[in-house]
């Protein structure tokens, strides 16, 4: 203790209510839970479903559990359980329960699990079958019908022990069975359990059926395809064992098979019977066609002249896509037809009307067909236009002239498609640039005479019809910097058209500030211009920045002063703000200070209002007797302990609002003394 009334830098009153209340507590103390759960369990069995897996024991009917402090995540044992657990074989199979407590206390239960299977749970697969015998022998060469892939359980939740199941005949793979009946028995198991299983084997005789077949002729809606024999009718079938799959041919028969030629083609019938039997018999398919069945196209047709010429150069109508079948089952021979026009190619024709022959054929047969062709006059149409303006909701594109508004035409035969343009027109044609722009006009008769007419198209846009995005924003200064370094606000994705229907010249636009990217702004209010532009136009669009201080100055207190040889007290507090700050002193430097304890404040304010605080403490000191300072402290911590400590065993919330009380009371007794 020193003359001041501390011990250790610490009251003496209150180190000692500080060991006092650290006593109580550790005489109120508890021991942990040391007793471990009282648990019982009984033997069980496998459930019929799962009946070699085990699901566990159920609470309050085969085990009991019994702790003031209980399991938190239940009971285990030294086994998997569920569906994919540990396997358990026939019988009954030792098992352990744990049981631990919160307080990891453990408790033990032996029970048993019993599985009651005696038999390989599985479906026994059909072995009941009948075989040939053997080709050119009287007996057939055993082997097994089924594989382990065969076998099903006939409890889906038993699990193989082992993994599988392995399939054993008692008969050896290869033993030469008779004509006639034979048991076949054959033992299914896994590693544990296993399961005999019989059919019987009927054995049968080889002898090949007896067939006849007569000729046909194709079908008239598929001339060329062969469909088949019909059984009865133009084929017999004689055996005491059916045909398992029915006749075949040498050839594919169908729609889709083989193709037949006019004439007679030979044909083999094949018949095998359930025992591989085989038989044969020839007979003939005629085809009766002698001309290609399609259809003429129609060949007549009306042309003009050349284009300054008395005459029409000849190129045929049609193509091989215009034929068509006149019987839709046919088909060509070599895959397509070819059509080849008797007159050559490019020969002269007048005007007048002339005789069109053309040969149509696959590699097989072939059609001629006539047409007749009219060659007419090349006289060209007579047409006018006048000059347009785009539309507003479309002004850069052109939708193209209205008859008998924006352009006439005059002719003895119409335009067969309409006019057309030297740009593509509508909303996804050509662009047309503020002004006018020169279009030519196309108009073709049915005879390919040809007539155009200047005209222009006039888009009245000046400015880019873009809305102006919002470009007022306030921002902030940089940090630590008294000035913010400019970033453009938004970029070509934010710019939206003020008519939909525009489109950009070069398929986008460009923002472009006028302020350099990085210039750096004071605090204030800033013009911010932006140039949006696309390839043609652009628009202007301005806005403000407000640039704002929002960083606030910081201020650092000296340490706390002690002074005994004058209470004229001189100190200074640092400052620093990306703007600048003042600072003021509570009280301030050079003040005259009272004995003892004074708190002295310090506030530094930017010129945004932004501001920071701290305080340190300055100590007066005076000599002060000890035989004064020490009797007054000691009767105070004893009125305090006695007063403290009856409070303490009764109400421990009621001693924390007295310390505080006590506490607070201290403090504005100290306050009170710095002010004398």
């Amino acid at each position: 203790m020193d003359g001041s009334g501390r011990w250790c830098g610490m009251p003496a009153w209150l180190f000692t209510v500080a060991l006092m209340a650290f006593t109580v507590h550790i005489a109120q103390g508890e021991d942990p839970d040391t007793t471990p759960p009282n648990v019982t369990c009984t033997d069980v069995t496998t459930r019929p479903f799962l009946p070699n897996s085990f699901l566990g024991l159920n609470a309050g009917v085969e085990y009991t559990y019994e702790d003031s402090n209980p399991d938190p995540s239940g009971v285990t044992y030294n086994v998997t359980k569920g569906p994919s657990g540990d396997l358990f074989p026939p019988g009954p199979a030792p098992v352990t329960m744990y049981a631990v407590d919160i307080f990891d206390n453990e408790a033990t239960c032996l029970f048993y699990v019993e599985n009651t299977l005696t038999e390989l749970p599985v479906n026994c697969p059909d072995l009941n079958r009948t075989v040939a015998t053997d080709m050119g022998l009287p007996t057939y060469s055993y082997t097994p019908s089924i594989e382990a892939s065969d076998v099903t359980k006939s409890t889906s939740g038993y699990r193989y022990h082992g993994g599988a199941v392995s399939v054993d005949p008692t008969t050896a793979i290869g033993s030469k069975l008779d004509v006639g009946t034979h048991l076949d028995t054959v033992l299914i198991s896994d590693e544990v359990l296993s399961k005999t299983c019989i059919g019987y084997i009927v054995v049968q005789d080889t002898t090949p059926p007896n067939v006849t077949c007569t000729d046909v002729t194709t079908r008239p809606f598929l001339p060329n395809s062969f469909l088949g024999l019909g059984v009865g009718i133009s084929y017999t079938y004689e055996d005491s064992n059916p045909d398992p799959s029915g006749i075949t041919y040498n050839v594919t028969k169908g729609p889709g098979g083989d193709l037949f030629p006019p004439g007679r083609t030979p044909v083999t019938m094949y018949a095998v019977d359930i025992f591989n039997n085989r038989a044969t018999c020839l007979f003939y398919v005629e085809n009766t066609l002698t001309e290609l069945p399609v259809n003429c196209p129609d060949l007549n047709r009306t042309v003009a002249t050349d284009m300054g010429l008395p005459t029409y150069s000849y190129t045929p109508s049609i193509e091989a896509s215009d034929v068509t079948k006149s019987t839709s089952g046919y088909r060509y021979h070599g895959g397509a037809v070819s059509v080849d026009p008797t007159m050559a190619i490019g020969s002269k024709l007048d005007v007048g009307t002339h005789l069109d022959t053309v040969l149509i054929s696959d590699e097989v047969l072939s059609k001629t067909c006539i047409g007749y062709i009219v060659v007419q006059d090349t006289t060209p149409p007579n047409v006018t236009c006048t000059d347009v303006t785009t539309r507003p909701f479309l002004p850069n594109s052109f939708l193209g002239l209205g008859v008998g508004i924006s352009y006439t035409y005059e002719d003895s035969n119409p335009d067969p498609s309409g006019i057309t343009y030297n740009v593509t027109k509508g909303p996804g044609g050509d662009l047309f640039p503020p002004g006018r722009t020169p279009v030519t006009m196309y108009a073709v008769d049915i005879f390919n005479n040809r007539a155009t007419c200047l005209f222009y198209v006039e888009n009245t846009l000046t400015e880019l019809p873009v809305n102006c995005p919002d470009l007022n924003r306030t921002v902030a200064t940089d940090m630590g910097l008294p000035t913010y370094s400019y970033t453009l606000s938004i970029e070509a994705s934010d710019v939206t058209k003020s008519t939909s229907g525009y489109r950009y010249h070069g398929g986008a636009v460009s923002v472009d500030p006028t302020t350099a990217i990085g210039s750096k702004l004071d605090v204030g209010t800033h013009l911010d211009t932006v140039l949006i532009s696309d390839e043609v136009l652009s628009k202007t669009c301005i806005g403000y920045i407000v640039v704002q201080d929002i960083e606030k100055p910081s201020v650092t207190c000296p340490a706390d002063i002690t002074e005994s040889s004058t209470n004229v007290i001189q100190y200074s507090a640092n400052v620093s703000d990306n703007v600048g700050a003042s600072v003021t002193y509570s009280p301030e430097p050079g003040s005259i200070f009272n004995p003892g304890v004074t708190t002295v404040s310090v506030v530094a304010r930017d010129q945004a209002g932004l501001n920071d605080t701290c305080s340190f403490v300055v100590q007066v000191t005076t000599k002060l007797a000890v035989s004064v300072v020490v009797p007054c402290a000691v009767v105070l911590l004893v009125v305090f302990v006695i007063g403290f400590s009856v409070y303490y065993v009764k109400k421990s919330k009621e001693r924390r609002k007295m310390k505080v009380s006590r506490t607070d009371g201290k403090q504005s007794s100290s306050t009170k003394t710095s002010d004398v």
